[in-house]
């Protein structure tokens, strides 16, 4: 199993088998249909985000700050997902790793406190 396979669930060489058979037509369509998925995941993302930031920054709401070198982030939503596991904002406060992954990939599941 290749390494983008193990960690994405896509196998290269079967896609290029796949589109390799695909007339042009068929791939300018498949190119179509795939940006307009990724842009209502986008925009489902964004609704998401942005509520569970709202419901966050309510003042009943005990906001989780955690640290990566030697930054402070303030953890924006009560729970989350990676891939099939679900974390709380309190779980990052003794996973150092979750957190650092959160941070390289520039997540919206933290933001950076000001100092």
């Amino acid at each position: 199993m290749a390494k983008t396979e193990k960690k994405t669930g896509f196998d290269p060489e079967a896609a290029k088998e796949k589109y390799s058979k695909m007339s042009q037509e068929e791939l300018v369509a498949h190119a179509v249909a795939t940006d307009e998925a990724t842009e209502k995941i986008h925009a489902d993302y964004d609704v998401i985000i942005t509520e569970l930031k709202e419901k966050a920054s309510t003042p009943s709401a005990k906001v989780v700050t955690v640290k990566h070198e030697k930054k402070s982030y303030n953890v924006v939503v009560p729970t989350f997902r990676i891939g099939d596991k679900k974390y709380k904002a309190e779980d990052l406060l003794k996973l150092p790793k979750v957190v650092a992954e959160l941070v390289e990939t520039e997540s919206a599941v933290l933001e950076e406190v000001a100092e």
